[in-house]
This record gives C-alpha cells, structure tokens and sequence, in this order.
C-alpha cells in the first residue's frame, strides 16, 4: 500500500458540508444571506434577519492573503468583521436528534462554532486544503480523503483503520507530492 499527500486545488467549503451559514456583512465575500446596511448594521440586520439561530462573530484580515477567526484583528486598515457564522436551531435538533437545546448544548455548539472559525475554515480560506490519496501497490485507488491543515488528527484516525501509521502520514506531509510507500 502506498499514500500520497497533495494540495486540493478544489476544495468543497467545509462550511457547506457542516451545514453552517454565514450571513456576511462584506462585499467581497458572499454569505448564504447578505447584509444589506453595511457594517453599521450588521448586528441589527442579522438579529432581524435571521431568527432563532445559535451564532459566532467572524472577522476577517485581508493583506496580501486572507484569514479568519472569531475576535477582532488588531490592524484596523485591514479587518473588519465579516459577518456572522450561524446553525439554526431548528437544523442543530435534526442534526443531532435533540427534542430541545439546552443551555449546555447551546454553549457546546458555540464552541463548536468558533473552533471550526478559527481552525477548519480559517484552513479553507488559506488555501491549506490537502487530498491524502491511500492506493494498492498495483496503483488502484483504495480511499481519497480531503483534509485541512489542522485538520491532521482526523487524518490520523482516517488513516489507522487503513493500517497507516502516523509517522508515514507525516512522511507524506513532509514529501509532498511523492508517493510513501507503508509496510
């Protein structure tokens, strides 16, 4: 068996697959829902607009790249917040098959927010997206699986039931491109 470790140069936003929204309140970044006010307005426009929702602010830095995170940049020049990532209630119950959000799992799911911001599709938005190809010694694909940059650990649990070790995983990080062969 052997892997392979590439950049994904098509990437599908993790956002959609999530089943997060962002309601966006920046020109150059489209949401699934936009503001119409400007920044202004933001808050006010999303707390019209969007009912019933559990949410985290996004911000944006923008400066011969672009990444995102969930509290404000320093550089007033080159940031500002971008909008709003949101789960509605209604989609958070079907999606884990609770009768009711609680407060608890209210703040797990704000938690959960902010962590994919700041880790997952701050990864996206860098470009940081990898495709780990996993084939037979023959050449026949065996598995593909699109990973981000911190997105690793999952990688390692992917690969385990594979019967690929970590230290090859990170073989294939360090030889980009080339295929590792696995014993």
């Amino acid at each position: 068996m052997k892997i392979q470790l590439n950049y994904d140069y098509h990437p599908e936003d993790p956002r959609e697959c999530m089943g997060y929204q962002l309601f966006s309140g920046y020109r150059r970044i489209e949401g699934d829902i936009n503001a119409e006010g400007g920044h202004e307005s933001l808050e006010a426009e999303f707390e019209a607009r969007v009912k019933d929702a559990i949410s985290v602010p996004v911000y944006i830095y923008i400066h011969s790249g672009m990444t995102v995170r969930t509290y404000p940049f320093e550089c007033p020049w080159d940031s500002a917040q971008l909008g709003y990532l949101f789960l509605t209630r209604k989609d958070a119950r079907d999606m884990f098959g609770w009768k009711r959000i609680t407060r608890k799992r209210e703040e797990w799911l704000e938690e959960r927010l902010r962590d994919f911001v700041n880790n997952e599709w701050d990864d996206y938005i860098r470009g940081e997206c990898y495709m780990l190809q996993v084939d037979r010694e023959d050449g026949d694909m065996i598995d593909h699986h699109p990973i981000t940059g911190t997105d690793i650990r999952k990688a390692e649990e992917w690969v385990s039931g594979e019967g690929i070790t970590p230290e090859a995983l990170q073989e294939a990080a360090d030889n980009m491109g080339e295929w590792v062969t696995v014993s």
